[in-house]
């Protein structure tokens, strides 16, 4: 995941200016600590110190709720614009 943010990043940087890169960190840093959460719950599992992974057990939720999806693409995900409206 790393190796990938990077070379986004480089790409980013060769085809546009720096504005609007934070967005990107943001979204890549969230997945990379929710990827390193998941690990450890994993661990925790395999080695029998969690009898199970409650997120398995939950039932999907529709999080766009009744509306379609292309009228609200990305619309709550991690931006600095988002987190001023909110």
């Amino acid at each position: 995941m790393q190796r990938s943010w990077r070379a986004h990043r480089k790409v980013w940087l060769e085809e546009n200016k720096p504005f609007g890169l934070e967005t990107l960190d943001l979204r890549y840093g969230g997945q990379l600590s929710r990827l390193h959460v998941f690990r450890d719950k994993l661990r925790d599992h395999l080695a029998g110190r969690a009898e199970r992974i409650e997120e398995f057990d939950a039932k999907p939720e529709n999080f766009l709720g009744n509306y379609p999806f292309h009228g609200r693409k990305y619309r709550g995900t991690a931006s600095p614009v988002f987190s001023i409206w909110v």
